[in-house]
């Protein structure tokens, strides 16, 4: 396992934690959200290798996690509001 996989496997953890301890979940989904943002620009820099479906399979793919823990941050702001 390398760096990043030891990564992905304590986020994944937490984000398993966070759903019997909601107090865990904002914090889980900004640790995704800049770890995601973070790995999806490694990637655009370095896409010298990728051309088609792969690039836009790759991209497409880096693009969820950060996406889905912005949309998850999104829904927790707006129930503490209500």
């Amino acid at each position: 396992m390398r760096d990043v996989g030891a990564l992905f496997l304590a986020l994944g953890i937490v984000s398993i934690w966070a759903w019997w301890r909601p107090a865990l979940c904002t914090p889980a989904a900004l640790a995704w959200v800049v770890q995601g943002s973070w790995h999806l620009a490694f990637h655009v820099r370095h896409l010298d290798a990728f051309e088609g479906i792969d690039l836009a399979g790759m991209l497409g793919s880096l693009v969820l996690a950060p996406l889905a823990a912005s949309l998850a941050l999104g829904l927790e702001l707006r129930l503490r509001r209500t």
